[in-house]
């Protein structure tokens, strides 16, 4: 068998950010793996099968170089060019992009890194304060593949490490999407009086902070056939790290719309 041959009649259409899509090379002698110069953020390669897809976070012309190979050599590299159009509707400011591998249960913000599964955590997932609103768009992945689970339940938890008491729960959550765009939805809101308790014991001049440990909860539906084990199952991901900060502004009221 030959090195493969990318086939050069394909094109990538342009798209708008935020928008969701999947572009799908194919190329001559079996590919096995391939590989690309770096993508527009957001936008992820599935190595196997070489399915690019994503939504792209930022708007721009992104010249992309992309090979196929297999165990008898690469293919020649073909450029392709993404033309991403900027959008206005653009998600909140307090939304979070969450990506879950379900192989290894790690929480990651960009689906290519999940960092070292045997490694130790070497700082915050992210940032918050008492107070704010999280937004977490939440996407589960096996193998970089988008999971479209038959989920249940869906919920964050927020704990201190020393003692290990749970300071909030959020269950509030939808789904969105399916097949390969399937995500979920879920809002957390920062405001139990177990989470303000555990930030008087943190006063100093500096400021109010410290590190907690998040954890996503999930329940699915067994329906494997023939089932075995109860039919609903229980997971969740491994445990990391958020950095929590007591806000300066009071709360006063819930904001409303005008």
């Amino acid at each position: 068998m030959a090195a493969p041959v990318i086939n050069t009649t394909q094109s990538v259409l342009g798209y708008r950010q935020w928008q969701h899509f999947v572009f799908q090379p194919h190329a001559a002698n079996s590919p096995t793996f391939w590989n690309t110069s770096p993508l527009p953020p957001g936008i992820a390669l599935h190595v196997p099968t070489g399915r690019i897809s994503g939504a792209a976070t930022l708007p721009g012309v992104f010249v992309v170089s992309l090979i196929a190979g297999n165990s008898d050599g690469a293919s020649d590299p073909i450029i392709f060019t993404f033309g991403i159009e900027a959008s206005g509707s653009v998600r909140p400011s307090g939304v979070l992009e969450v990506y879950i591998d379900l192989l290894t249960r790690m929480v990651s913000l960009n689906p290519q890194n999940f960092g070292n599964a045997g490694g130790k955590d070497s700082g915050p997932l992210f940032w918050t304060k008492r107070g704010d609103d999280l937004v977490f768009h939440v996407t589960f992945l096996k193998g970089g593949v988008v999971a479209d689970l038959d989920i249940t339940a869906l919920k964050f938890a927020l704990k201190e490490l020393e003692p290990e008491s749970v300071l909030l729960e959020g269950d509030d959550w939808r789904e969105l999407g399916e097949g390969e765009q399937t995500a979920f939805r879920l809002h957390v809101r920062l405001d139990s009086p177990d989470l303000t308790s555990a930030l008087t014991n943190y006063e100093k001049d500096a400021g109010t902070l410290f590190n907690a440990l998040g954890e996503f909860e999930w329940i699915e539906l067994n329906n494997y056939d023939p089932q075995v084990g109860p039919p609903l199952l229980r997971n969740t991901t491994r445990t990391f790290l958020v950095e929590v900060t007591r806000d300066l502004i009071a709360d006063t009221q819930q904001l409303e719309l005008p």
